[in-house]
């Protein structure tokens, strides 16, 4: 009974404290708006994980990583606008690092669950105003 005890506690510490709280995958809601008015958009999101293309306004799911997340949004009356949407790191990461050490760290950097997005992106067109 102890050994499987320890066993498990072994894998926790070992396999990262925010890959067991937090997902790989974030929801991003994106607007692009013209002064209060919501402007419809073709629009395309990457990061080092991934590329993703949607129509905005709109929810997307990104895979979260330590990079920064690019939004670039064409509309049918204004050019290509692009938004940087900054990583952040999340408090579990940072208890991980503390408990977990360097190991479980690596896990959660590698994996992208230590980190996060803004969860409400709003896109201003500059040329409307």
């Amino acid at each position: 009974m102890l050994r499987l005890w320890i066993s498990a506690v072994g894998v926790l510490l070992l396999s990262g404290c925010a890959s067991f709280l937090h997902s790989d995958v974030q929801h991003v809601q994106v607007t692009a708006k013209c002064k209060d008015r919501v402007v419809p958009a073709a629009c395309v999101a990457q990061n080092a994980k991934g590329v993703w293309h949607f129509q905005a306004p709109s929810t997307i799911e990104v895979r979260k990583d330590m990079t920064s997340l690019q939004i670039a949004c064409r509309s049918l009356f204004f050019p290509e606008i692009t938004a940087t949407v900054p990583s952040r790191l999340n408090l579990s990461m940072a208890g991980n690092l503390l408990v977990g050490g360097v190991v479980g760290a690596g896990v959660d950097v590698y994996r992208g669950t230590g980190f996060a997005y803004a969860s409400d992106v709003r896109i201003a067109y500059s040329a409307c105003q």
